[in-house]
């Protein structure tokens, strides 16, 4: 699978999860999200959720980073920063 493939796969899937997060969210009533007696609660799902996406994006951020070292360790080449992704067309 060439690199152009799994960006496009590992793109959708990962904008489908956050539309899903998104559509949770949305059609969740007050009620419910402020509900105490669920354990846990609606919102600290959510909240753990969009943490957790946070997260794993700062950690492959961070072996980007640590396979441009690399390149430039040792081949005295690295690639640009990435300020943010390409448009998934």
């Amino acid at each position: 699978m060439d690199i152009a493939t799994f960006r496009d796969l590992v793109w959708s899937q990962l904008g489908a999860a956050i539309e899903a997060l998104e559509n949770a969210i949305a059609q969740c009533p007050d009620e419910l999200w402020s509900d105490q007696s669920r354990k846990p609660g609606y919102w600290f799902l959510a909240c753990h959720a969009l943490l957790l996406h946070l997260y794993n994006m700062r950690h492959v951020q961070h072996h980007a980073a640590q396979l441009n070292l690399i390149l430039r360790q040792v081949l005295d080449k690295g690639s640009p920063w990435v300020f943010k992704a390409k448009d998934a067309t």
